[in-house]
């Protein structure tokens, strides 16, 4: 397995607590803090071209959109009746015959087996794409079918494939597998300048699908999501347009680092030390220059050219904080997660600070983390940003589905904790949390479908980052 690979598997070991956590008890001290609505009442975020009426509702093989008016180009356009547009399910696609070879291996996550290709995404077999019980594998193309859970065994949630122990089948000689697996997609609801209601059908994808244009001077209402084996239509997958990034209210704000911006600003030299999980280590955008680390490091030296900035990238994937902090007694799979070696040894003026992984904590784990953390910065002279996290997959956030709001008890104890201290606090989570009001499911930014973020959710921790600059 590859360097990257193990990486995430130890992600994903990490995080395993998130389902388990999520949903308990918030702090009473909350209304202390910015806190963003979990809203989704489509109605109330109607895109502001709409004038009146053009209504989204879910009915049986589609969606009604109701008459109504809105402006295209500072012209009024009328949608004269009630208008049905049908919608497809969610896409499937099959597998015949797929050749491959699988070891003897006890099933685990993604780590143990042969992955079938189908749901291969970018990094590994993408969470829920595989349809369970659709595998048939045979010795020959045309073979009798082999015996599920004698012959072989699977790992259903990654589409993983190994031979149990008693298997008569060998690791060295070539298998045919037939089996079917689900796509996402995302349509775009249109109005066009003559009045016509329209859906442009995206392209499907196992990950990352894209988000369809509509007819030239045409007026996107509305974005529908099709999840994995997605059937009706429901308001759950109906994402309205109209916001923008610019609107979202977050708690980031500039004043918290007084001494790093008189640095910067005197031409001083500044080290800014990027401290972090797999997401700081790079998962996992298109190519390495569009990690936030490097986004936020041009950012932050166009806005200040004449500035002597030293940026240094230390994440570590699969990490948590006590594994950085307290070692002893919460002890990591490698040796790397050295704070002493690896931040404080830069002698920075800065550290930032994100950790998607701290995410299954107790609130007495966080206080003490974080805690120690502060003091240890205190101890050497520096300044922090700490970064509320990126969504991650529903399940992890004790959501059913993407157009959640924040749910996670370990975001607030960000924003409360970054308020009583008066830190810096650079908050992508609400800038996660309000994509859904400018048409886009969280999931289709998720390189891995689970917890990796691609361009533009590297993009919005960099752009949350500048906005701690003054």
């Amino acid at each position: 397995m590859s360097k990257f690979l193990i990486i995430i598997a130890l992600s994903l070991l990490s995080a395993a607590a998130f389902g388990a956590v999520t949903g308990q008890a918030v702090s009473k001290d909350a209304d202390k803090v910015v806190t963003v609505s979990t809203e989704t009442d489509n109605t109330l975020h109607k895109n502001p071209a709409v004038t009146a009426g053009l209504d989204i509702i879910p009915v049986k093989g589609g969606v009604k959109v109701t008459a109504g008016k809105c402006l295209i180009d500072g012209k009024t356009v009328t949608v004269k009746k009630d208008t049905f547009v049908p919608v497809a399910p969610g896409a499937s696609a099959s597998v015949v015959n797929e050749q491959l070879k699988v070891p003897f291996a006890e099933p685990f996550l993604f780590i143990n087996g042969t992955p079938l290709r189908g749901p291969f995404g970018i990094e590994m077999g993408t969470l829920g794409s595989y349809n369970i019980g659709s595998l048939i594998l045979r010795k020959s193309p045309y073979g009798k079918p082999l015996t599920a859970g004698k012959d072989y065994v699977t790992e259903d949630s990654f589409a993983m494939v190994c031979l149990p122990e008693g298997s008569a089948l060998s690791p060295d000689e070539t298998l045919y597998a037939s089996y079917s697996y689900s796509l996402l997609r995302v349509d775009g609801l249109f109005v066009t300048k003559s009045g016509n209601i329209t859906l442009a059908k995206g392209k499907a994808a196992v990950v990352l699908p894209s988000i369809p244009e509509g007819p030239k001077g045409s007026l996107r209402i509305a974005n529908i999501f099709r999840p994995f084996r997605s059937r009706e239509v429901t308001e759950n997958d109906i994402f309205t347009t109209g916001e923008t990034a610019k609107d979202a209210k977050t708690c980031s704000k500039a004043g918290f680092i007084p001494k790093t911006m008189e640095k910067i600003k005197s031409g001083k030299p500044v080290t800014i030390v990027c401290w972090g999980d797999s997401v700081t280590a790079g998962g996992s955008p298109s190519r390495p220059e569009n990690v936030y680390v490097w986004v936020f490091e041009r950012m932050l030296k166009a806005k200040y050219p004449k500035a002597n900035i030293t940026v240094i990238q230390e994440g570590e994937g699969g990490s948590n904080t006590l594994n950085w902090i307290y070692p002893d007694t919460h002890p990591f799979s490698n040796d790397r997660c050295k704070f002493e070696e690896r931040v404080a040894a830069h002698k920075p003026d800065l550290v930032t600070v994100e950790f998607v992984n701290d995410g299954g904590f107790s609130r007495d784990q966080l206080n003490a983390s974080y805690g120690e953390i502060t003091k240890r910065f205190a101890d050497l002279g520096c300044e922090c940003i700490l970064i509320t996290p990126h969504f991650v997959t529903p399940s992890w956030m004790g959501a059913d589905s993407v157009k959640c709001g924040e749910t996670r008890d370990y975001t607030r104890f960000l924003r409360e904790f970054a308020a009583e201290r008066k830190l810096a606090i650079a908050d992508a989570a609400a800038r996660w949390e309000h994509l859904k009001y400018e048409g886009i499911p969280y999931a289709v930014l998720l390189t891995n479908g689970i917890n990796h973020p691609e361009d533009t959710g590297h993009r919005m921790f960099a752009e949350e980052l500048i906005k701690c600059f003054d």
